[in-house]
């Protein structure tokens, strides 16, 4: 009994210590040395070269194998995994290619989601080609930089130069400027790049708009989580009753997707940022349409300028609804290469193959991007990627009311930074 007792503390122990270990063996500060950013760099730009179909697309080669160079160049000391992910993300975002970025590893994930923050640029800002505005602040003590108030300059670097430094390191379609702006207006994204490319400061100079419109500045301090909540004077509030299960699923799918009915005017809004698997889609746009032809609705606004895009089965239903004719969303689907000499560094690869293999062939036809002539493997996809009429109800409403559609801006994955 004894021996049991003992064996269950000393098995106790040893399970605590280790998730102790376990939750701090990682350190975003450990730096890793140039032979091994180096070769990583190079499994990265071959891996991109060999399975990339459109490396050249909006590049030409000789200009990405200059940034390529470029990239390489700077591996020539230490780096941590922040600093390294820096030069990939600059480099990647040359290619053009929306669907190609760079993301942290799963240990720095983790402890990113485990970790205290210690500071935080306290200004979200909404970003547009000439100008930027403040959208949200989390010095709530601020009484001058509130919501609305036009931003001029930080630490006397104007706004615009900051936002061109900024999109330098942001992957987009062709040369897509909204999907950039939009981007670095999602909550806290700014900052957070802000402070990973021009680093953190003691304190930020703002030249700001004020309310008489004339230019002005003033100082602001990093925002402190720990430091700042202490300061909160009085007994902390009552804890509000946690949501259910069902009742968190409606909260994040509500976050995704959701229709919103004006009666009286008759015009319906529908905020829909995301095309995703996961948000029940398919029932929430047929409810959708029901409702609005229940109610009469004579204008229908349908916001995507947050949809970081997602299947292109959902996204083809949405436009089955609204489009008055037949519509093909592609007809063929092509990849440059069927085997891959860094098929493990590329996932789901095996089923990849397996795709290629059954509902693929392979042609010769000289096709050039960017001076380059490739065999291409062609998959034809008509019959599923056709758009044709679906319903009563969306007929119904497209014979008698307006549709108007915000544009679409390919941001990707929305990170929840604050």
């Amino acid at each position: 009994m004894v021996t049991m007792r003992l064996f269950f503390i000393v098995s106790l122990l040893i399970i605590l210590s280790s998730c102790g270990s376990g939750r701090h063996s990682y350190s975003p500060y450990k730096k890793f040395s140039a032979e091994k950013l180096q070769k990583d760099f190079s499994v990265y730009r071959e891996t991109l070269e060999e399975a990339h179909p459109g490396l050249y697309w909006y590049t030409s080669r000789d200009s990405m194998d200059y940034y390529f160079a470029w990239g390489a160049a700077q591996l020539t000391d230490s780096m941590t995994e922040p600093e390294f992910r820096r030069v990939l993300n600059y480099v990647t975002a040359k290619i053009n290619c929306g669907h190609t970025t760079v993301r942290s590893s799963k240990r720095y994930a983790r402890f990113s989601d485990t970790v205290r923050i210690r500071r935080l640029f306290p200004l979200s800002l909404k970003i547009w080609d000439d100008s930027a505005v403040v959208s949200a602040n989390i010095n709530l003590r601020d009484s001058v930089l509130t919501r609305g108030t036009p931003i001029l300059a930080i630490n006397n670097v104007p706004i615009k130069e900051i936002v061109d430094s900024l999109s330098q390191f942001l992957s987009t379609d062709g040369f897509n400027n909204t999907h950039k702006h939009q981007t670095l207006s999602n909550r806290g994204y700014f900052g957070s790049l802000y402070s990973s490319i021009y680093g953190y400061s003691d304190r930020y100079e703002i030249s700001y708009i004020d309310s008489n419109n004339q230019i002005a500045k003033t100082l602001i301090r990093p925002f402190v989580p720990v430091r700042d909540t202490t300061r909160r004077q009085g007994p902390p509030p009552p804890r509000p009753p946690q949501p259910s299960r069902r009742e968190r699923k409606n909260i994040r799918r509500n976050a995704v997707r959701l229709l919103k009915i004006d009666s009286t005017e008759k015009v319906a809004m529908m905020d829909l940022n995301s095309f995703g698997r996961g948000y029940g889609l398919k029932r929430f746009f047929r409810r959708s349409f029901r409702a609005l032809h229940r109610n009469d609705i004579e204008h229908l606004i349908i916001d995507v300028r947050s949809n970081g895009g997602g299947s292109v089965t959902n996204s083809t239903l949405l436009t089955r609804f609204i489009a008055d004719k037949p519509f093909k969303v592609a007809d063929s689907l092509y990849a440059p290469a069927k085997r891959k000499k860094y098929s493990r560094y590329i996932q789901n690869d095996f089923f990849n193959r397996l795709f290629i293999t059954f509902f693929t062939k392979k042609i010769k036809r000289e096709i050039i991007i960017s001076g380059i002539m490739s065999d291409i493997r062609l998959s034809h996809a008509k019959k599923s990627l056709r758009g044709q009429n679906i319903c009563a109800d969306r007929r119904k409403f497209l014979q008698r009311h307006n549709i108007v559609c915000g544009h679409r801006t390919r941001t990707g994955k929305r990170d929840d930074h604050w």
